[in-house]
């Protein structure tokens, strides 16, 4: 798998809404939960596979890590198209099924992404 940047399929419109994780010393973008399923669609006719991801909590201005997060692998026998499909849906349901535990702040969605070649 190559490790460049997934970013660079992403329109500027989804960049936008993505949030820096600069503050906790990380090159990284996360996303809050409704604009994340956006980006996931993006990467599915691409060669972007979500290998994993970090949930992360906002409280105020901070951003820290929950300690919470998924991960994919390829299979034996599965294709990269099939990898990258299942990957993305795998993501999509650990994030909807993330509980919203209904204290202050948000949580915000980092993944994890290596292209598949």
């Amino acid at each position: 798998m190559a490790t460049q940047d997934f970013r660079e399929v992403l329109s500027d419109e989804l960049l936008g809404v993505g949030v820096s994780l600069k503050s906790i010393g990380t090159e990284g973008t996360a996303w809050y939960r409704a604009n994340v399923s956006q980006v996931l669609d993006a990467l599915r006719d691409t060669d972007w596979a979500v290998l994993g991801g970090d949930v992360l909590r906002v409280a105020g201005q901070q951003i820290e890590y929950s300690y919470a997060n998924w991960h994919s692998e390829v299979r034996s026998g599965e294709t990269r198209k099939e990898f990258v499909t299942r990957s993305i849906e795998e993501a999509m349901a650990y994030i909807s099924n993330y509980p919203d535990d209904g204290s202050e702040g948000a949580h915000l969605f980092a993944l994890v992404c290596g292209k598949v070649v």
